[in-house]
């Protein structure tokens, strides 16, 4: 009774699903694009296939998405370890296998940061940027990275896109602080604190942002009391 189904047309095979890049014809990465076999292209001939082809499609991009969260976890344990050559190898494997994912461009970026390699921190930055540029976290770590090369004026406005972008986020704000600190402008990185310590005020606290500041002034009995 196959003529009694209705046969899936094209949209509706790669309806509900993200982009997962997978050509079933080839089996392989494609860059985000679904290639449909041509053979399935007339539902009226191969309606059982289509219902296969979509079934096999959904496993496939589920495996992936379960192979991208395992990379990316692991290689958040990879930094705690700090083995940063390794952790870097395992974002970039997550990355290949969803590229535009603006999430794993960040971590990315971060991992670069923490592994002190500034200029590919910068680099992977405004790559990311470009995927969107309303997200605060690519000109966040895009400033952390300036301090670390000594670019100081780019530092402070990269920080201060970030505390726009985020409308005020804490994290943004120390990070500004922080530049700010690092940068020898320590009446402006007070100012930031002084911002943390009304906040704490009135019950709203942010220790580690606090603290961050006092490190970067080199404070350090300050930082560990909070």
């Amino acid at each position: 009774d196959s003529q009694r189904i209705r046969p899936h047309t094209e949209r509706e095979l790669i309806a509900d699903f993200r982009p997962s890049g997978i050509d079933r014809r080839r089996d392989h990465l494609t860059g985000g694009q679904f290639h449909l076999d041509p053979r399935l292209r007339n539902g009226r001939d191969f309606p059982c296939q289509q219902v296969h082809a979509r079934r096999t499609q959904k496993r496939r991009h589920e495996q992936i998405t379960r192979r991208v969260i395992d990379l990316h976890w692991h290689a958040h344990l990879l930094v705690a370890r700090r083995r940063f050559d390794e952790a870097l190898v395992a974002s970039r494997r997550a990355l290949d296998l969803q590229p535009v994912d603006v999430i794993l461009n960040v971590h990315l970026v971060w991992h670069h940061w923490l592994a002190r390699e500034p200029e590919a921190a910068i680099e992977q930055s405004d790559r990311t940027a470009q995927l969107d540029d309303t997200d605060h976290w690519p000109p966040f770590f895009r400033g952390m990275a300036c301090v670390m090369c000594g670019r100081e004026g780019e530092a402070v406005d990269a920080l201060r896109q970030a505390g726009q972008l985020s409308r005020g986020n804490a994290v943004m704000r120390a990070g500004l602080g922080y530049v700010y600190a690092a940068c020898g402008e320590k009446a402006r990185a007070r100012m930031v604190l002084r911002e943390f310590s009304a906040a704490a005020a009135q019950q709203q606290r942010f220790a580690y942002e606090a603290a961050v500041i006092h490190a970067a002034l080199g404070e350090v009995e300050p930082a560990l009391d909070l």
